[in-house]
């Protein structure tokens, strides 16, 4: 009943399937902070048109990481 071989590889099966569930979990809270990271919250976009706005121009687009403005410009083309 005490075989060391079965010991071993019980031991070894263990091991693997701890090391499996702690990646697993490890990866599971990575993703949900990688998604949760990816959220544009609406403070962020007012922010960003209020210094658009301020600057005479239009916001273009906003990310979590940047906010672009564009100049309009109005163009009258002459009538012939």
């Amino acid at each position: 009943m005490n075989n060391p071989e079965y010991e071993s590889e019980s031991i070894k099966a263990i091991g693997t399937s701890v090391i499996k569930v702690i990646m697993i979990l490890c990866t599971t809270f990575f993703m949900c902070y990688w998604i949760e990271s990816c959220s544009l919250s609406p403070e962020a976009v007012q922010e960003c048109k209020s210094v658009c706005d301020t600057d005479g121009s239009q916001m273009s687009s906003v990310t979590t990481r940047e906010c672009r403005c564009t100049k309009s410009v109005e163009m009258v083309l002459p009538r012939r």
